[in-house]
């Protein structure tokens, strides 16, 4: 799979999720056109 890249120029809320005080997943809000999608990232 090839690499996705997201341009965050439009409304975003950038959300941490915990387990154990540690960040697990970053959540982003991201608009394009008139779609809006939540973007979850895993952290390491």
């Amino acid at each position: 799979m090839g690499e996705v890249v997201f341009c965050l120029t439009g409304w975003n809320v950038p959300l941490f999720f915990f387990e154990n005080n540690a960040p697990k997943v970053l959540s982003l809000a991201v608009k394009k056109a008139d779609d809006a999608y939540i973007v979850f990232v895993p952290l390491k």
